[in-house]
């Protein structure tokens, strides 16, 4: 009877550690890789071009936020997760992704490892013509949280906004100053 109470009481702790994340964070990593996404497919270093000289000269604001996303990762030559990219569709999983609340108009997709307890995010999000971009990108800068993993924490962030278009991105420092640079050259 111990043996089978320690040994119940063993995987309890098992399951503990491997879970690692709020109920809270698991509904919300849930609600984002099973929503009907435009764009998704699972990247690894493999898939991602070795230079950031073989993306041609485009312009940011004439790009489409997954046109975007696609070009972040050019020129990272390390091992990437498995990521997947989504649009987000609904209210609830904007605020949590965004760090700010929906507002009509806005539009973002993230790109973030299929396993929750990586730190790594990026996110675009699209404001409408008018709109005070720096006062949303200040809100999100003071909103978010790199800590949003629960288990893990992001090494560096970088918030930058160009034209209408905001870039969040939270993860290790190379991967935060490729795809900031390859998100400047496209307005560069």
């Amino acid at each position: 009877m111990k043996k089978l109470l320690i040994l119940l009481v063993c995987i309890a702790i098992f399951a503990a550690m491997v879970g690692c994340a709020s109920d809270e964070a698991k509904t919300d990593a849930t609600e984002t890789t099973t929503e009907a996404p435009v764009s998704s497919e699972e990247m690894s270093s493999e898939d991602i071009p070795a230079s950031s000289e073989e993306t041609p000269a485009l312009n940011g604001d004439e790009m489409s936020l997954l046109e975007i996303m696609d070009t972040l990762y050019n020129g990272y030559d390390k091992e990437l997760p498995m990521l997947e990219t989504t649009e987000i569709t609904d209210a609830e999983t904007f605020e949590w992704i965004t760090f700010i609340p929906y507002q009509e108009g806005f539009e973002a997709v993230v790109s973030e490892p299929l396993m929750s307890s990586i730190a790594h995010s990026v996110v675009l999000v699209r404001v409408p013509e008018g709109t005070d971009v720096e006062a949303v990108r200040a809100e999100i800068e003071a909103n978010h949280n790199p800590r949003k993993w629960v288990c893990v924490e992001a090494q560096k962030t970088a918030i930058i906004a160009h034209g209408n278009t905001i870039l969040l991105v939270m993860s290790d420092t190379d991967r935060v100053d490729v795809i900031t640079a390859n998100f400047d050259a496209l307005w560069a």
